[in-house]
């Protein structure tokens, strides 16, 4: 095909694909494939390796999927990294590194158990369902929504399940928003000595049950090699914080029975 016909010839798309990718500059996918890089292009140039994994013969033993090399400018405006990459956030990460009193699942979840819901099915013919929830029965928290196109596909209890998925799921962030005003326009109290003891102690058993754990893995190839003192003094250091939590536990156990006794 001429010039002049390919260029009559050239029609405009627009895709959407699913790849894997990472970088890689120029120089090393030529490597990486075995090939020589030509006289004329930069092996410094970034990029990265990109598989395409819905479609196209693999090209490459190492890999499922068909893979190329694209220039990092190009690959960058086109993709963006999935959210399937990130790292879920814990409870227990968020507890670890607060610092400061916040809203807790545990807190939300006390108040979910405190929720009833009612369902409404639009009369007249409508294929609409709507379930609210509210706190305590009174409250009003949120309302769920189902509906159906066409009618012929309306199922009640179908409906009815949809709206309770969709009002529970508003009512959570409603109470996530109310506790978090709660405890914004809340006056922060100065913690007693108790309490003061309770959040030594917390601190202390993180520490302690990442030391064990990295114990618990000497002698594999997840930690580096110590020497039998370095081993010693670590073992050592994990009794004298078990001691020292045992400790503060009878400390606050004994000061809080003191205090309730005294009224």
């Amino acid at each position: 095909m001429t010039e002049k016909l390919l260029a009559h010839a050239l029609c405009a798309y627009i895709g959407t694909k699913s790849v894997l990718a990472t970088t890689m500059t120029r120089g090393e996918y030529n490597e990486y494939r075995g090939w020589q890089i030509p006289e004329n292009e930069d092996p410094s140039e970034r990029g990265y390796l990109v598989e395409y994994v819905d479609g196209g013969k693999p090209n490459d033993e190492r890999h499922k999927g068909y893979i190329s090399w694209s220039p990092a400018d190009v690959f960058e405006r086109s993709y963006k990294q999935s959210s399937q990459n990130q790292k879920a956030v814990t409870e227990k990460e968020l507890a670890e590194k607060a610092v400061a009193p916040r809203v807790t699942r545990s807190d939300i979840d006390s108040l979910k158990d405190r929720i009833t819901y009612t369902t409404e099915q639009c009369p007249g013919g409508t294929t609409s369902t709507f379930v609210h929830a509210f706190l305590d029965g009174k409250f009003f928290l949120a309302t769920g929504f189902s509906a159906c196109v066409n009618a012929e596909n309306f199922d009640a209890d179908i409906g009815e399940r949809l709206a309770r998925s969709n009002a529970e799921k508003h009512a959570e962030n409603k109470l996530w928003e109310l506790e978090g005003y709660r405890l914004f326009t809340t006056p922060l109290q100065p913690k007693n000595h108790i309490e003061r003891m309770q959040d030594e102690k917390h601190e202390l058993d993180v520490k302690l049950t990442a030391l064990k754990a990295f114990l618990a893995k000497l002698g594999t190839d997840q930690v580096p090699l110590l020497t039998d003192d370095q081993v010693y003094k670590l073992e050592s250091q994990a009794e004298a914080m078990e001691l020292y939590s045992t400790i503060l536990g009878s400390r606050i156990e004994y000061d809080a029975e003191l205090i309730g006794a005294l009224g």
